[in-house]
């Protein structure tokens, strides 16, 4: 299989790698994030083009159990955005709405958890708590903390880019690729390099995945690690965090529409919200 990896490998298919794809669906979607900007003298939010956002981001986000583990594009989708560059100086981001879509869907839906309560949980990868929207099901993470891993990397492909996804006209159209991976996991490491296939189109993410015998006549494909975006078009994948352990958070780094209201004007709201 890592002869295949040279190759297109969208051209072969396996008993096992169809396995792997049904037990995987449905573990992923798209998450929108978008934001406005807030003048900092005077508070004002503001929007693009006559839109109550500034921009936004999409990216792949796994379910895990209790939320979603989504990328920094996600938390930070100004720093992606090319168009807030000119603003640096005279405003400062606010991440506005959360909104995410199955594959099998072609509509986005409002996340009921708050991507302001995001904690660290790779480099590069975060966790924002929600045990609503999902009912709290989603990938459950590998314990394994060392030692070599026998897995499979699933990438989700398309011919499309994934920011097409902010049109809800049609369903998203995304393959997976999927295929062994021999992963050497140290203690010392938290995110290992890894070489993305060759297809057509776009790759817009993945997980990697190892099979674990979780009871007699059980096998369970765990959570060990989810594939991230790096420099000039390279890729990674990041362990998430166990139990007790902690991330340090990478440094923070005439188009404008006034949306009516400002930080301020939020916080009342939610003020009077609370009361009730």
């Amino acid at each position: 299989m890592s002869i295949f990896a040279q190759f297109d490998i969208g051209m072969f298919s396996s008993n096992n790698q169809q396995l792997v794809e049904d037990a995987i669906t449905g573990g992923m979607v798209i998450v929108e994030q978008a934001y406005q900007l807030e003048d900092t003298v005077s508070h004002q939010l503001f929007g693009r083009y006559g839109n109550n956002e500034f921009g936004q981001s999409y990216s792949v986000a796994v379910k895990v159990p209790g939320g979603l583990l989504v990328q920094d594009c996600a938390i930070r989708p100004w720093e992606y955005d090319e168009n807030f560059d000119r603003y640096r100086e005279s405003h400062r981001p606010a991440l506005y709405t959360t909104r995410y879509r199955e594959f099998t869907d072609s509509a986005l839906t409002t996340l009921a958890g708050d991507i302001h309560d995001a904690k660290p949980a790779a480099q590069g990868l975060y966790m924002v708590p929600d045990s609503t929207t999902f009912g709290g099901n989603g990938f459950m993470p590998d314990t394994a903390t060392c030692g070599e891993c026998d897995g499979w990397l699933a990438w989700i492909t398309s011919p499309q880019p994934i920011d097409s996804c902010n049109t809800q006209s049609a369903q998203p159209l995304v393959t997976h690729t999927i295929y062994r991976h021999k992963l050497a996991l140290s203690p010392d490491s938290a995110e290992y390099a890894v070489k993305a296939p060759q297809v057509k189109g776009s790759i817009w993410g993945g997980i990697y995945i190892v099979p674990r015998q979780t009871g007699i006549g059980q096998i369970t494909f765990t959570l060990c690690g989810v594939m991230v975006p790096g420099e000039e078009g390279t890729w990674k994948i990041a362990i998430p965090k166990r139990r007790n352990e902690e991330v340090k958070e990478a440094p923070k780094g005439d188009e404008l529409t006034p949306t009516g209201s400002s930080k301020d004007d939020k916080k009342e709201k939610n003020k009077k919200k609370n009361k009730k």
